[in-house]
C-alpha cells in the first residue's frame, strides 16, 4: 500500500481541556501533514464543561482535518476512545492522549 493511498485517524479524548486542545491539535496537524498521507483527527468530547469543543470549532482552519464526537455525559476514558474508534472508516487508527503523549511519536508511527 502506497503511503499516499493510506488514510489514518488519530483519536483523542478531551475533558475540560480548552486551554490545551487547540495547541495540541495544531501540533498534530503540523506533524502528520509532513508525512504525505491523508488523515483525520477525531476529537471525542467526554463531558467537557469548559468549552473545549467551542475552542476547536472557532479555529476554522483546523476543521478540515477534524471530526468531533460529543458524548452525552462523562464516561471512562476507554469508553470514550472506543466511541472514537467506532466512527473511523480508515486504514489505521492511532489513540493519542492530549495531555501526555508526545506529538513526535505520531510522526514516527506514520
Amino acid at each position: 500500500m502506497n503511503r499516499s493511498d493510506t488514510i489514518i485517524s488519530v483519536i483523542t479524548v478531551t475533558n475540560n481541556d480548552s486551554r490545551i486542545v487547540v495547541g495540541r491539535v495544531e501540533e498534530l496537524i503540523s506533524e502528520i501533514s509532513t508525512k504525505g498521507t491523508e488523515f483525520e483527527i477525531v476529537i471525542v468530547d467526554n463531558g467537557s464543561k469548559d468549552g473545549s469543543i467551542d475552542s476547536i470549532v472557532s479555529h476554522k482552519r483546523l476543521m478540515r482535518h477534524i471530526r468531533i464526537v460529543v458524548l452525552s455525559r462523562k464516561f471512562d476514558q476507554d469508553v470514550a476512545f472506543k466511541a472514537g474508534l467506532y466512527t473511523c472508516v480508515v486504514d489505521y487508527e492511532i489513540l493519542f492522549d492530549l495531555k501526555f503523549d508526545p506529538v513526535h511519536q505520531i510522526g514516527e508511527v506514520v
